[in-house]
């Protein structure tokens, strides 16, 4: 098994880059299940857990003490939207795609009404909420969705890059600014 290790209690561990497996980032759904082994032999993690938070991931990665790096490898949609949007930096591929889908499917998330407007604006809020319509990586980039978009091969590369220009920040500063 792989050591699962808690970033903000770790003084070791500095920053968390969240990233998907192959071309989805985060489908949405449950948060909250066990640490297990995908097919492909990389273990599956409970974001809540590595932050110190297993109730709430989403509160967990917007109060994390460690700065939170989002890797976008494609598909964005429920649960990974927010993931993108409360993390410090989101970094994505030129093939991942966002959408929001809550609503057609019956369910009221407050985090959306709370945060996308925030990046987007109300009205491309309202719009992408009502109709679940899917953004390219090239369109969340130009509405403020994500901070910035990489060609898929340089994505982990990106990721890391943007960790490292997050943490020469000061520690205490940067936690002031995310309060």
């Amino acid at each position: 098994a792989l050591p699962i290790y808690i970033v903000n209690k770790d003084p070791n561990l500095h920053a968390l880059i969240i990233t998907g497996v192959g071309d989805v980032f985060c489908p949405g759904g449950d948060l909250r299940q066990d640490v297990q082994s995908s097919d492909s032999g990389e273990a599956e993690v409970n974001i809540g857990e590595l932050i110190g938070n297993e109730i709430l991931p989403f509160k967990s990665i917007r109060q994390s003490r460690a700065p939170v790096i989002s890797a976008i490898n494609g598909i964005c949609q429920g649960g990974g939207l927010c993931i993108a949007m409360l993390s410090d930096v989101a970094v994505a591929s030129d093939r991942a795609t966002f959408r929001g889908p809550e609503l057609l499917r019956g369910i009221v998330d407050a985090w959306y009404a709370q945060v996308m407007p925030a990046h987007i604006g109300i009205a491309l809020t309202r719009d992408l909420m009502f109709t679940g319509r899917r953004l390219s990586a090239e369109e969340a980039i130009r509405h403020g969705l994500i901070a910035r978009m990489v060609q898929h091969d340089d994505l982990e590369t990106a990721a890391e890059q943007a960790a490292r220009e997050v943490l020469q920040s000061a520690p205490e500063a940067r936690a002031q600014f995310k309060r």
